[in-house]
């Protein structure tokens, strides 16, 4: 989801902590960079639920920096950090619900527009039997993202 943020907000810089995401990011155009990074920035999107993407998150964020997080953390985690940092940077955090029917239709129209091409975002394709090891792949950093093929 990352990709599709950077690809569709021309001047976003894109972060990511897996080299080899980074490097598919840039071929794709996007000045893509490994986190966390030296700027800071005012408007922050964290699209993957990770603790290691909010902490990147929160290393680049200026005073006063708005973060939207695109997905959760997953259940039980949290990110450690005393809460009097958030305030006197008065960060505001922004929730969103990552796909909702609106989002889709937009999204899908896009790919239509030619405006995201699915070869920007997608490195392989899988089956829904070869679907287990592709997202184990994915996770590891093998990949960045499958689609599946039905038949």
């Amino acid at each position: 989801m990352g990709l599709m943020h950077a690809l569709v907000c021309p001047g976003a810089v894109g972060y990511d902590l897996n080299p080899a995401r980074v490097e598919w990011a840039r071929q794709q155009g996007i000045d893509a960079r490994l986190a966390p990074g030296d700027e800071k920035f005012a408007a922050i999107v964290v699209a993957p639920g990770s603790v290691g993407a909010v902490e990147a998150a929160l290393k680049i964020a200026a005073p006063e920096t708005r973060i939207g997080l695109f997905a959760p953390l997953p259940p039980g985690e949290w990110v450690e950090r005393p809460w009097e940092d958030y305030y006197f940077q008065d960060i505001t955090w922004v929730n969103s619900y990552s796909c909702g029917p609106t989002d889709t239709a937009v999204a899908v129209q896009w790919l239509r527009e030619g405006r995201v091409r699915a070869a920007q975002v997608i490195t392989e394709w899988a089956s829904l039997d070869e679907l287990p090891a592709a997202y184990d792949r994915m996770k590891a950093g093998e990949t960045v993202k499958v689609m599946v093929t039905f038949p």
